[in-house]
C-alpha cells in the first residue's frame, strides 16, 4: 500500500499534495480499525478478571492504551517516511525536516486517537460484525466531514 499511495502520487503538485493527505488519512484509519478485531477475543479474560477484582479497569485501558503506542509509531514513521519523499514533499518549497516531523507525528497521533477511538466499540458493543459495522460508518462520517470529499463551498447553507 505504502508504495502504491507513493507512485501514485509521484512527485505531486499542490492538488495531489492534499490528496496524499486524505489517503494517509484514510490508510491510517484503517490500519487502526484492525487492532480492534483482535480485542474482541481478548474480552472473556477481561471479564473475568475484572469479577474477581484483579485490578480497576482504568488501568487495563490505560495499559492497552500504553501497549499501541509502539505499533502506530512504527506504522506511522513507516508510512510517513516512505510517502514523504516518494510524494515530493521533501523537495517543495520551503520544505524542512520541520515538515517531515510534523508529518509523521500528525500520522502517530491520528494511529493512536483512532484505534483507541475504535477500541470504544470493542467495549460497547457485544458482537465483532456489529462493531465492524459501526467503525464502517463512522469511517464514512469521519470521510465526508474532513472537507476533501465534500468541499466546504459546495455545502448549501
Amino acid at each position: 500500500v505504502i508504495c502504491i499511495v507513493g507512485t501514485l502520487f509521484w512527485q505531486a503538485d499542490e492538488v495531489g499534495i492534499v490528496s496524499v493527505l486524505f489517503q494517509s488519512m484514510l490508510t491510517t484509519v484503517i490500519g487502526a480499525m484492525l487492532f480492534v478485531v483482535k480485542q474482541f477475543p481478548l474480552r472473556s479474560i477481561f471479564y473475568k478478571q475484572q469479577d474477581a477484582n484483579f485490578y480497576p479497569t482504568w488501568t487495563y485501558v490505560v495499559g492497552r492504551s500504553v501497549a499501541t503506542i509502539p505499533s502506530a509509531l512504527i506504522d506511522s514513521f513507516l508510512y510517513g517516511t516512505i510517502v514523504f519523499f516518494f510524494v515530493g514533499l521533501a523537495v517543495n518549497d520551503g520544505a524542512s525536516v520541520a515538515n517531515y516531523i510534523v508529518f509523521v507525528l500528525s500520522l502517530f497521533v491520528l494511529a493512536l486517537t483512532a484505534g483507541l477511538f475504535f477500541s470504544m466499540y470493542s467495549a460497547a458493543v457485544e458482537n465483532i460484525h456489529i462493531a465492524q459495522a459501526a467503525m464502517a460508518v463512522s469511517t464514512i462520517v469521519l470521510m465526508l466531514f474532513s472537507g476533501f470529499t465534500v468541499q466546504p463551498d459546495v455545502i448549501p447553507e
